[in-house]
């Protein structure tokens, strides 16, 4: 019988479960393998009531801990680069596989991030082109990289950001041809060719 000292009961209770740690791991996992559905549908429940002051909290202690989080995730990285490398290969195949939209806003994102410059679009402030308004050519959603017809987003003045009125949607090609190119530029090297 445990003891009724408050005090040596928690002892003995602390003890009793330092002892057999893989039992009571076993039976929690045997209960939430149980009750798994209830447990997700309570947790969603709450979520779903508190969604802003979770979201809240969370931005708080992201930026409360900006820097241990920018390290651990560092560390993370360095020690786990073929894992990390999987994960990364998993999410570009699943975002690909449901929405390739998604995945060109997201790439655009990135590079916004990284060059510095606006980004302050959605789906919905893209016109989707069937086919390349500069080439004709049909464009393809069902992949990207370097294939000619791969659909592109692009920056129509490239002294601005990804920001609504100034994106469009062209091929892969034609988006690497004005790329860095002037307009005075493609003049020029049009005028070379027809004059071969």
């Amino acid at each position: 019988m445990p003891h009724r000292d408050p005090v040596k009961r928690s002892e003995y209770v602390a003890q009793w479960r330092a002892k057999n740690k893989d039992v009571i791991a076993q039976k929690q996992k045997e209960r939430y393998e149980l009750n798994k559905d209830k447990i997700l549908a309570r947790q969603r429940e709450a979520y779903q009531q508190d969604k802003t002051k979770i979201a809240e909290r969370n931005k708080s202690y992201r930026q409360r801990n900006r820097k241990r989080i920018n390290e651990y995730a560092r560390q993370y990285r360095e020690q786990n680069p073929d894992l990390v490398r999987a994960q990364a290969r998993e999410r570009y195949e699943r975002q690909k596989a449901n929405n390739i939209r998604s995945l060109i806003l997201a790439s655009a994102r990135a590079r916004a991030k990284q060059k510095g410059i606006d980004f302050d679009i959605e789906e919905a402030d893209v016109i989707w082109n069937t086919h390349c308004p500069i080439l004709g050519i049909k464009l393809s959603f069902r992949q990207r990289g370097k294939r000619e017809s791969a659909a592109s987003l692009d920056r129509v003045d490239c002294k601005y950001g990804y920001v609504k009125g100034n994106v469009q949607i062209i091929s892969n090609r034609a988006n690497r041809i004005k790329s860095d190119a002037t307009v005075e530029e493609l003049e020029r090297i049009v005028a070379y060719m027809k004059g071969r």
